[in-house]
């Protein structure tokens, strides 16, 4: 539920603030106001994200071919963040 909250206040800020962040888009990397529309389509699929987050973090089970393995109890695979993750690269 923590990351959902954080990802409504994302999308929030970001539709709070569009017009300033088209202005400060276009003054540093000039174009129209499509390019920030584009360059900043993720937000508009937020809702999808928001939704679909508890079926991609849910646990999965694994099996082993091993019937040994049975008596071992149940396996699952569990998604936990790790950190955060910072991207840059050059587009042009």
């Amino acid at each position: 539920e923590w990351r959902k909250e954080q990802l409504r206040s994302l999308q929030r800020l970001y539709i709070e603030n569009q017009k300033d962040l088209q202005e400060a888009l276009h003054g540093d990397l000039g174009g129209g106001s499509l390019r920030s529309l584009m360059e900043n389509f993720a937000i508009h699929h937020m809702d999808h994200i928001i939704a679909s987050l508890d079926e991609w973090a849910a646990d999965e089970p694994v099996t082993s071919s091993d019937p040994k393995d049975a008596a071992k109890g149940k396996w699952v695979l569990r998604k936990e963040p790790k950190g955060v993750a910072f991207l840059m690269g050059a587009w042009n």
